[in-house]
């Protein structure tokens, strides 16, 4: 669709978005974030879900909020462990535990979020 409208384009393909375009972001995005969180008292935020897939591959994704902000640490492939309870908590120390490598913070509270599954029959109160 680009090339009809405009011919003489070519848009950077996968090579040159992973390398030279991509890396000097992540850089001063990683700089942007470690000047906001560095000694600041921050929420980590778990979230649970299933990819829309033919197998509805679990995820689990972990993020750092401030305020206002929110910095994405990490997504995981939770496979058959992402309904079990202790395998989210070791995901969460594991993903402060790698944050705070990149960023000195403390983290004052937790929270983990988990979708109740309601039958088509039930309605919530």
């Amino acid at each position: 669709m680009v090339k009809d409208l405009r011919p003489g384009y070519e848009p950077p393909n996968r090579k040159q978005l992973a390398g030279p375009l991509l890396n000097p972001v992540y850089e001063q995005l990683n700089q942007e974030a470690s000047l906001e969180l560095s000694g600041q008292s921050v929420t980590l935020m778990q979230d649970r879900w299933s990819r829309p897939n033919l197998h509805n591959d679990p995820v689990i994704a972990n993020v750092l909020s401030i305020g206002n902000k929110s910095y994405f640490i990490s997504a995981i492939d939770a496979g058959t462990n992402a309904k079990a309870s202790q395998y989210c908590l070791e995901q969460a120390k594991e993903a402060i535990s790698e944050a705070h490598e990149k960023f000195i913070f403390k983290v004052k509270s937790f929270v983990s979020v988990k979708k109740a599954k309601i039958k088509p029959h039930e309605e919530k109160a």
